[in-house]
């Protein structure tokens, strides 16, 4: 059955989940049963990946620094490697493998290998001095190095040479001079499409630069401009645009900047309330329950033990803890402050110590107000 010499894979899209086949730079395998078989690097691997030219669907590993069940050290093992298959199932090797092929097909398909065996690639000639080429690139700096992949209806298409990865890489097509990116090698099958159907680079990035200066609103791609010459205009037609998008960032920044002060104000404010009831309650020798809050610094901690800290309580960092973890309420009860705990946990033999000291400082610092409002007054 006539085939391409362009190499396929089913693969499928990570965006949509559907199976679609994509080209690969793949080179035959020989076998003895006449299985259309080619090999390639399977993403940035270091190993080849055998491949069945109908469906897509990969046979097994190639590797020299790998071990196990579909894997072989070089494409020579390739027979003794389909042979082995006959161990599983009591069939000819050949039977066995094209029943298997038929019930892809009839899921995923054909591969367009064989659906559009006239859609081919030129080989690559041998030696020739443009298989490797320095050429200006678009989006790039200066010259660069392309190296030749493959050509589709009389255009040579190229990689940057220092891409250095069988896949994942940008395709180019020379024109005028530069290298002109027309998109990954995922996306093959649309470029090649596109070739196929007479696709005129020059005539693309002349229209598509020709809109974007006509409308005041577009942004021009400077790497476009650098092609035809004009980047003052379109550095020119892009000032006003740019202008508009700094001041639109400046005011985003400026609107972050007031949330997160406001934020941090209402913060502040929620704080201080808290402790200033808890003083009023301290004052008045009514119950403070010992509830969580956020500190100034953002971190969690609790009323008593942030009264503590506002009045220079020095407080030993085991009793911190036991504040934090273990005080429910502090209370007042026959003439003076005591406080409850959680009996899941210990009684501290000293907190009360540090509490004594809080209240009066607290009582202290109030009864100065006060004076001091009475007397203006």
């Amino acid at each position: 059955m006539k085939h391409s010499n362009i190499c396929y894979v089913l693969n499928r899209s990570t965006e949509t989940k559907e199976y679609e086949f994509i080209v690969v730079n793949g080179i035959a395998v020989k076998n003895s049963y006449g299985f259309d078989l080619f090999r390639h690097h399977h993403n940035s691997t270091k190993y080849y990946t055998v491949t069945e030219g109908m469906t897509g669907l990969s046979v097994c590993k190639i590797s020299k620094d790998m071990s196990g069940e579909g894997i072989i050290s070089s494409p020579k093992e390739i027979d003794k490697f389909l042979e082995s298959i006959i161990q599983i199932k009591n069939k000819p090797v050949y039977e066995l493998i094209k029943e298997g092929m038929e019930q892809a097909i009839k899921g995923t398909g054909l591969s367009p290998r064989y659906t559009e065996p006239d859609k081919c690639r030129a080989p690559k000639k041998k030696n020739s001095n443009v298989d490797v080429i320095l050429s200006k690139c678009l989006y790039a700096k200066g010259k660069k190095y392309f190296v030749r992949i493959f050509d589709i209806n009389g255009v040579q298409l190229f990689k940057r040479k220092s891409s250095g990865e069988e896949n994942n890489f940008t395709v180019y097509a020379p024109c005028n001079g530069w290298m002109i990116p027309l998109g990954q090698d995922t996306q093959m099958n649309t470029i090649i499409d596109k070739l196929m159907d007479s696709f005129n680079i020059h005539n693309w990035l002349a229209e598509s630069f020709n809109k974007q200066m006509a409308d005041p609103n577009k942004w021009v791609d400077l790497g476009i401009a650098d092609y035809f010459g004009y980047r003052e205009k379109a550095e020119e037609h892009n000032e006003p645009i740019r202008a508009a998008l700094d001041e639109e960032r400046r005011q985003e920044e400026e609107d972050k900047e007031n949330e997160r002060r406001e934020k941090e104000q209402k913060a502040v404010d929620t704080f201080n309330s808290i402790i200033k009831g808890a003083e009023n309650a301290i004052y008045n020798n009514q119950d403070v329950q010992n509830n969580t809050i956020e500190d100034l610094s953002g971190n969690d901690s609790t009323v008593i033990l942030q009264l503590m800290k506002k009045y220079k309580i020095d407080v030993p960092i085991k009793t911190k803890g036991w504040i934090n973890n273990a005080l429910v309420k502090v209370f007042y009860k026959d003439g003076m402050y005591t406080y409850s705990y959680y009996t899941s946990s210990a009684n501290s033999t000293v907190f009360i110590n540090y509490l004594n000291d809080m209240v009066m400082k607290v009582k202290e610092v109030y009864d100065g107000r006060l004076y001091a409002d009475v007397q203006k007054w």
